[in-house]
C-alpha cells in the first residue's frame, strides 16, 4: 500500500514539519496497526531539488523527518531536463552536450555546497545530478536506490500555467515506486 499525502506549511515553527508529516502520514486510527509500521520502516528518503525555495524547504523537512524517523540516508537529486529530444545537426548536438555538461557541473557544485553549508556535510546525505526527463529519472533512481519515501515540493501552479508546464509532482506521485509526501509551502502574504 502506498501512501500519498500533502503537507502544507501552516506557519508553525521550524522543527514541527516532521510532527505534522507524521500526523498526516499516520492517521490516528491506524497508529497501532500494520500501516503505522510503514512509516517506521523508512530508511531512505529522496528529495528532488530544483534550487527553488519550495524545494529547499522540502529538503529541510525531509532532513527533519529523516532525523525523527531514524532514516539512514537522504538523497538530494537534481534533474536537468534536456532542451530538445531531437537535435538535427552535429554542431547543435555538441552545443547541447556542452550546455548539459556545464549545467551538471554547476548542479553538482551547488548540491555539494548545500550538503556542506546547510547539512553539516552529513555522511547520511547523498547528492546526484543527471540530465533527462525529470519524472523518469527520479523514478529510476528511486528504484535503483530502493528509496522508501520521496519528499517533493510543489510550486502550487494551477490552471493554464500548470497545463502548459505540466506537473512534475503530479506525474511523480502517479509513477513513483514508493510513497510520496508532497510539501506545499503556504502562500506568502504581502
Amino acid at each position: 500500500m502506498a501512501w500519498i499525502s500533502v503537507v502544507r506549511d501552516n506557519g508553525t515553527e521550524q522543527g514541527t514539519f516532521a510532527e505534522a508529516a507524521k500526523a498526516v502520514v499516520i492517521p490516528e486510527s491506524a497508529r497501532s496497526t500494520r500501516e503505522a509500521l510503514m512509516i517506521q520502516n523508512i530508511k531512505k528518503i529522496l528529495t528532488p531539488i530544483d534550487f527553488s525555495e519550495p524545494s529547499m524547504e522540502a529538503m529541510r523537512g525531509a532532513m527533519e523527518l529523516a532525523k525523527d524517523l531514524g532514516a539512514d540516508e537522504v538523497h538530494l537529486m537534481h534533474v536537468i531536463a534536456p532542451q530538445q529530444s531531437f537535435i538535427p545537426s552535429t554542431i547543435e548536438q555538441n552545443r547541447e552536450l556542452a550546455r548539459e555538461g556545464a549545467m551538471i557541473e554547476q548542479a553538482e557544485e551547488e548540491l555539494a555546497r548545500i550538503k556542506k553549508d546547510e547539512l553539516g556535510d552529513s555522511k547520511k546525505v547523498f547528492t546526484f545530478a543527471v540530465v533527462g526527463p525529470p519524472v523518469q529519472k527520479l523514478v529510476d533512481y528511486a528504484k535503483d536506490q530502493a528509496i522508501d519515501l520521496i519528499v517533493v515540493a510543489t510550486h502550487g501552479r494551477t490552471g493554464g500555467e500548470r497545463m502548459l508546464i505540466g506537473s512534475v509532482t503530479e506525474k511523480l506521485v502517479r509513477s513513483a515506486p514508493c510513497s510520496v509526501l508532497v510539501f506545499r509551502p503556504r502562500k506568502r502574504q504581502g
